[in-house]
């Protein structure tokens, strides 16, 4: 399992964690960009610097998750966090043997790629450790709930009041024992959806813990009043939905529905604008603990789009991830000295300080704009294709197997295509998402990605089965009417990217794409590379379908305009 930006923003549900993972995640990003970077390796001894940084705030992690380990009564989450523990050991030593080895051999390629391995494995090791602490802390807390449900079905079965307060105490007991674990943990959850169904599983016991004592009394005083059951049963029902609320939350145990429901703007902008916030005169004044966390989160996408990228664009992203990495450490550097109230400083370091403020507002700025440039780009690039590699897998498998292997082999093909594409789609469309303001066109965004994607494993089987029925009737159908439900998803997918994005833009990027195709055209044709050129004019036959498209919807909205203020 690769720790890549999607899993840590998956897996990452405390402060804790965040705390410990934004200074490794940060330096290993730095290194991975400057590997990978066209520009080369500009500063060999920043390699080992970043890795003794690395190193160090691991074997500090270490030596906290093994004393927790030592004290713990639990074997197995002993076992399994001293051999994490021994793994990410051995992580952190081969990533500075590797940054060292860089350092003698500056220009290598496979050392670059060593170390960029070795980041990866000493983050992922983190992780690790990490996730095994935090997994004991859950799974304290469903026992904890555990514990008074299994206290609470003895409740029921008081038969006087003697038995009954006994059994109160003993609940009330595990009942102040989970709570206190509750809170904790909600105080520490970072997503907004998991801290509030804690809290309103709290408040749901809080109210209900009277309610039941005073049901409880009253049908262990008259058993057969069937009021005094229903009440019963009523404070019984709420205690539990409270303790399945407070579990769910802090097991991550949330539907899709849950999470597509959401309406909030994208990832990318709102990480964004907390940073941007922080960066603001008032706000430097005390930099926030999460600073870190929230670059490293704004880098990592950054970096994602760029690797999405074939053009200049991902150059202008990665050199300004270096940059904002730099000054990043420049700023985190200051503000250890500069802290208002706590410690005169002079001038100098005072505008030192606040001309690195200034200059990472900018560069993050840049980041912005150069990030939604390229995933504009991209949209260009990838939606110059609608339908037409399903259309084509349709077209194939539902041609009459004649000589089968012939016709399996073109349909492999198609399939391939297809599944490529629609891969493409989600992921372009989920950085679009990612970068947009408006929160109800980023949850259909959501709706429309998760459909597909539900759709995309039913399309390829229900080919293969079309093609091998030889024509089967019903075959035929499914496949027609999974066609048309992938092509309205797309289709309305494409048409809320069409509406964020800026018409006059879309032209300008869509002519720039047509001028470079139409001269890669020229220079296939010197070379008579007829099949490129084929490839190449249905690319730019697809770019120019799509110019035609948004024409006419810029075209439909003026006339609507003009029509509705005659």
């Amino acid at each position: 399992m690769e720790v890549t930006n999607g899993l840590l923003s998956n897996l990452v549900e405390t402060k804790s964690m965040e705390a410990v993972l934004a200074p490794i995640s940060s330096q290993v990003s730095q290194l991975i960009m400057v590997c990978e970077s066209n520009s080369g390796w500009r500063s060999s001894e920043s390699a080992t610097k970043s890795a003794e940084t690395v190193k160090q705030i691991i074997l500090d992690l270490i030596n906290v998750a093994k004393m927790k380990a030592a004290e713990s009564k639990h074997q197995t989450y002993k076992a399994d966090m001293l051999n994490a523990s021994e793994m990410l050991s051995l992580a952190a030593d081969n990533f500075y043997t590797s940054a060292l080895s860089l350092q003698q051999n500056p220009q290598s390629k496979n050392a670059r790629r060593a170390v960029v391995q070795a980041a990866k494995d000493a983050l992922q090791g983190t992780m690790r450790v990490l996730l095994i602490r935090d997994e004991a802390e859950v799974k304290a807390i469903v026992e904890a709930a555990c514990k008074v449900n299994a206290v609470l079905s003895t409740l029921t079965t008081a038969s006087n009041m003697n038995e009954l307060v006994s059994m109160f105490r003993m609940f009330m007991e595990a009942m102040v024992h989970l709570t206190r674990l509750a809170s904790r943990r909600q105080l520490e959850l970072i997503r907004t959806r998991q801290r509030e169904k804690v809290i309103m599983g709290l408040g749901v016991l809080k109210k209900a813990v009277p309610l039941l004592n005073t049901a409880l009394k009253s049908y262990v005083k008259h058993p057969d009043s069937s009021q005094a059951k229903v009440s019963r049963d009523y404070a019984v029902k709420q205690i539990e939905t409270g303790l399945t609320d407070i579990t769910d939350a802090v097991s991550n145990r949330f539907t899709e529905e849950d999470y597509l429901g959401l309406e909030e703007a994208g990832f990318f902008v709102s990480k964004l604008d907390q940073l941007l916030e922080a960066l603001t005169e008032v706000g430097r004044k005390d930099i926030p603990g999460n600073f870190e966390m929230w670059a490293q989160d704004i880098i990592a996408h950054s970096m994602a789009v760029a690797h999405q990228c074939t053009d200049a664009h991902r150059e202008l992203i990665i050199s300004n991830c270096q940059r904002i990495l730099l000054q990043k450490g420049r700023l985190l550097e200051l503000f250890v000295t500069f802290r208002v109230g706590h410690s005169p400083v002079s001038a100098e370091v005072r505008e030192d300080y606040d001309e690195v403020c200034e200059g990472l507002i900018d560069e993050f700025c840049d980041l912005e704009r150069h990030v939604n440039m390229a995933v504009l780009h991209l949209i260009v690039l990838t939606f110059c294709q609608t339908t037409e590699t399903l259309d084509k897998l349709v077209q194939t498998a539902m041609q009459q197997a004649v000589t089968g292997g012939e016709w399996f082999s073109v349909l492999n093909h198609h399939i391939v295509i297809f599944g490529e594409h629609a891969d493409k789609v989600c992921q372009v469309a989920s950085l679009a998402a990612a970068s947009s303001t408006d929160a109800k066109r980023v949850r259909r965004i959501r709706l429309c990605i998760h459909r597909l994607e539900q759709l995309d494993p039913e399309v390829v089987p229900a080919a293969v089965a079309c093609l091998k029925s030889g024509g089967d009737r019903q075959a035929i159908q499914h496949m027609r009417l999974l066609k048309e439900e992938w092509r309205h998803e797309f289709e309305e997918l494409l048409q809320v990217l069409d509406d964020m994005t800026d018409p006059r833009i879309f032209m300008d990027v869509s002519e720039e794409q047509l001028v470079q195709d139409l001269n890669t055209c020229n220079g296939l044709l010197m070379v008579h590379d007829l099949e490129e050129i084929a490839d190449v004019f249905h690319a730019m036959a697809g770019k120019a379908r799509r110019v035609v498209q948004v024409a006419k919807q810029i075209a439909d909205a003026m006339r609507t305009r003009c029509t509705g203020t005659g």
